[in-house]
């Protein structure tokens, strides 16, 4: 039992490192994590009072002086300021649409496929950016039923097959709309831009702990 948990948790590990290549193709991924793991980082230091390495906190100090001043500006419409945890916050969200932008595009009625991916790619792009800024409505869809995501022989982004039947499903991936193949479930995807997010952060704290003990060890 096991070894059978343990093969289970290694398949998951090697099917998780060989996604995230596909997952961070993107450049709005890759930023949102960036400023994700940075704004989550600021916040627990605050919320917990941690005390910070120069070299981290030279980081943060740089991010707040850069990113808390827009916000600001944003809502200077409402009558007190805003606190600066609930600017990391809407930093957060933010930096989850530019992550989550890919996983939660193409949305629509499973209608005529082949014409759905042959749609503008302005249209596209509306689509996508309108589904990734509201993300917790979009979000829960998709773990309710899986959506999988095709590319097509060029490694290039199709889209999301809305919900079909197997068969269905057969028959288009043997079509010739593009020669797509099924890259992943859209849930899977998400799991691993949080995964990724997350442990950025973690790695973040991680890193000024062990500093701070260097410090200790040293001083």
């Amino acid at each position: 039992m096991a070894r059978r948990g343990f093969a289970a948790v290694f398949r998951a590990a090697m099917r998780f490192a060989r996604l995230v290549p596909h997952a961070y193709a993107s450049w709005s991924a890759t930023l949102g994590t960036i400023l994700g793991a940075i704004a989550l980082t600021n916040l627990v230091v605050r919320s917990f009072h941690l005390s910070l390495v120069e070299l981290l906190a030279l980081l943060l100090d740089a991010y707040q002086k850069t990113f808390h001043p827009p916000i600001a500006f944003v809502f200077s419409w409402l009558p007190i300021p805003l606190p600066a945890g609930m600017k990391d916050a809407v930093l957060v969200y933010i930096a989850m649409v530019g992550v989550l932008y890919r996983g939660l595009s193409y949305r629509g009625r499973p209608v005529d496929i082949a014409a759905r991916f042959a749609r503008p790619r302005l249209r596209m792009f509306a689509g996508q950016s309108f589904a990734a800024f509201f993300w917790p409505y979009f979000i829960v869809p998709i773990f309710r039923r899986p959506l999988l995501l095709v590319r097509d022989k060029r490694n290039r982004d199709l889209g999301r097959l809305p919900p079909m039947d197997p068969n269905t499903l057969q028959a288009f991936l043997a079509g010739d709309v593009g020669e797509p193949r099924v890259l992943c479930d859209a849930r899977e995807l998400i799991v691993c831009y949080l995964v990724t997010l997350l442990g950025a952060m973690v790695a973040l704290l991680l890193l000024n702990a062990a500093m701070n003990q260097l410090e200790l060890g040293f001083g």
